[in-house]
């Protein structure tokens, strides 16, 4: 980013709020850590290519929020969704990384991902009655994919690698992927599934450990 994109002619401070009020893209690795990340209604942000790397506490989305390619978004708190919010992972890979609990997102009924990795430690967790569709699920050591609520779905169409810990309390995981998948776990085993499901149409799901 460039300082005469930004109103003021100054980037963002680490840890500043950040609001984005037109359209633009990203397309660089920004160092600084925004603690709050604002699209507006009429506003689009964009991660163009694999070198868009942008690392937010916290990201409130009503505008678009798009990947056009492989970048990264890291959020270590919360991504609220308002009614008007339109996400567009691509390529892309999202990644929780807070310490702490967090909710995965809150505000629509559903989320779709493309890459999804769950690190820094904690229950990751979907709200009530909210379900997500992802290409590849990673849980890195230390985290926990937390799946409470009986109405949680999480539908995968790629792999789903889990080097920390399941709590698969009530939800159901399908896999509906049309090529092969792999259920891989490093973890302390057995990796333990409330309802799985294979709903796949074609490919071999293949579970690589106990």
């Amino acid at each position: 980013a460039t300082p005469s994109a930004w109103l003021g002619g100054s980037l963002p401070l680490n840890n500043a709020t950040t609001t984005i009020a037109h359209t633009t893209s990203c397309s660089t690795t920004v160092a600084e850590t925004i603690s709050e990340l604002i699209v507006q209604a009429t506003a689009t942000l964009t991660l163009s290519g694999a070198s868009a790397q942008l690392a937010c506490d916290s990201v409130s989305l009503n505008g678009t929020l798009a990947f056009n390619g492989t970048g990264l978004l890291d959020i270590s708190k919360t991504f609220t969704l308002g009614g008007s919010a339109i996400f567009n992972c691509d390529n892309g890979t999202v990644r929780y990384s807070g310490s702490a609990e967090q909710s995965l997102f809150s505000g629509p009924a559903r989320l779709t991902y493309n890459n999804l990795t769950l690190a820094g430690g904690g229950n990751k967790s979907l709200i009530a009655s909210a379900d997500l569709t992802a290409l590849n699920v990673v849980v890195n050591a230390g985290s926990t994919l937390r799946i409470q609520d009986s109405n949680n779905d999480v539908l995968l169409n790629g792999d789903f690698s889990v080097n920390g810990s399941l709590n698969a309390e009530a939800g159901t995981i399908h896999f509906t992927g049309t090529s092969d998948q792999n259920i891989a776990f490093a973890g302390v085993g057995p990796l333990t599934f409330n309802n799985l499901l294979n709903a796949k149409t074609a490919g071999v799901l293949r579970l690589n450990g106990n």
